[in-house]
């Protein structure tokens, strides 16, 4: 994350960006996973959805020709990935040229032409000036959180087990997800459902299985499921009759004869 404010340069977030990624490096052991714990972005959204490709390696007369005979001309290499932003940017003779590769089905070509356009009037504007004003499609926050859609009443916790479970919930769709909501409409997908059940497990002792929460698909299903299990193991044996006592002794005794 990149804190702006409005009077900062372009000299002084280049700065800032290089000491931080410095400051970080001592921590680069840590998993993706990890960081994501340690952040405040839930385990439904990624961590990070762009890259930055920098090529800074030239492009010589040698990697045009295939020995002696053969040149290659008029060469495209389309770039794919699976993040909604990838930025591609080449030296070339007098400048920097910038490719930006967008996902359509997360960005659209309006909003990636917008942002290329920021980023160029970025790079070109006075070190020690004020940035220019950051587009729409650039200062767009967060997806709004469960409890903020319209219509949306989150129902709290109210047992011991509904707040362990709570929890877990909680770093996957944010601390506001409500014990009825649903894991699959809420956004749930494969990994995430692997993740939370490896959390329950680990964490809170509940041995689940991905058919599980197939069928209780929510934080008070996946309670009542463990605390009807609990009372039912917790019951008293049903009592002994004495035409029970007599029927084992026969079925016993039979197969003592056939044994023998």
């Amino acid at each position: 994350r990149v804190k702006v404010t409005a009077d900062t340069s372009l000299a002084a977030l280049s700065t800032g960006v290089r000491d931080a990624l410095f400051a970080a490096s001592s921590h680069q052991h840590v998993s993706l996973l990890q960081t994501q714990d340690w952040s405040a972005v839930p385990w439904r959204d990624r961590l990070f959805d762009s890259l930055v490709v920098f090529q800074n390696y030239e492009v010589g007369e040698a990697a045009r020709t295939m020995g002696e005979h053969v040149r290659i001309e008029d060469f495209n290499g389309p770039v794919h990935g699976s993040d909604t932003l990838t930025l591609v940017a080449s030296p070339q003779a007098g400048g920097l040229e910038l490719l930006l590769v967008y996902s359509a089905g997360r960005c659209s070509g309006s909003q990636a032409a917008e942002i290329l356009v920021a980023l160029t009037a970025l790079l070109g504007c006075d070190l020690e000036g004020t940035l220019p004003r950051v587009p729409a499609a650039l200062a767009a926050g967060p997806p709004p959180e469960l409890s903020a859609r319209p219509g949306h009443a989150p129902v709290p916790p109210r047992t011991p087990l509904e707040r362990s479970i709570h929890t877990v919930w909680a770093r996957a769709y944010g601390p506001d997800v409500g014990i009825e909501e649903n894991f699959f409409d809420a956004g749930g997908h494969s990994l995430l459902a692997f993740r939370m059940l490896a959390a329950l497990r680990s964490e809170l002792g509940l041995a689940l299985s991905p058919a599980d929460l197939f069928q209780y698909p929510t934080i008070a299903a996946l309670a009542r499921r463990f605390e009807q299990a609990s009372t039912r193991s917790a019951s008293p044996p049903p009592a002994t009759t004495p035409l029970d006592a007599a029927k084992s002794r026969a079925a016993r005794a039979r197969q003592a004869l056939g044994q023998r």
